[in-house]
């Protein structure tokens, strides 16, 4: 399994991915490689990897951050999945569907069917931050994706 060794988070998920799956399937050894980040960027771009645990952070706060990732054209789809059916959910919910949030809202779910059907990808953990805030700042904005924490209204 193919991992960052930048990451502490990543050693601790692979090494639980190892255990449970060498533990559930007797006979099978998890070789676990841990690289740069730039060297997994590069394994996984040119296929050089059976498993591989990659991350993503979105840019921003909706579905096709993340769904654009796995369409068959996509340049991030590193396992060079290909399903039509994910394809179509997604391309309807950006463009026929993008002013409808609720069609672009059941398009997003059936793009995610097909691809967890598919077992094409499986999400293993969410990252998240904490943080402390004084009662006295107002109009802090925290978002989950994208930039974090925004100050531009903030006030005391």
């Amino acid at each position: 399994m193919t991992v960052t060794a930048d990451s502490p988070a990543a050693k601790n998920a692979v090494d639980y991915l190892k255990s449970t799956w060498e533990e559930a399937l007797p006979g099978l050894t998890v070789e676990e490689k841990f690289v740069t980040f730039k060297q997994c960027l590069e394994d996984t771009k040119n296929q050089n990897f059976e498993v591989a645990l990659v991350s993503w952070g979105g840019d921003y706060p909706e579905a096709s951050t993340f769904y654009g990732l796995f369409t068959s054209d996509a340049a991030y789809n590193y396992g060079k999945s290909s399903k039509a059916d994910y394809d179509k959910a997604y391309k309807s919910a950006i463009t026929e569907n993008a002013m409808d949030p609720q069609k672009a809202a059941e398009n997003d779910k059936a793009a995610e069917k097909a691809l967890y059907d598919n077992a094409l990808y499986n999400p293993i953990y969410y990252l998240n931050s904490q943080g402390l805030q004084n009662p006295d700042v107002k109009e802090l904005v925290r978002n989950s994706t994208g930039l974090t924490v925004d100050f531009v209204h903030a006030h005391k």
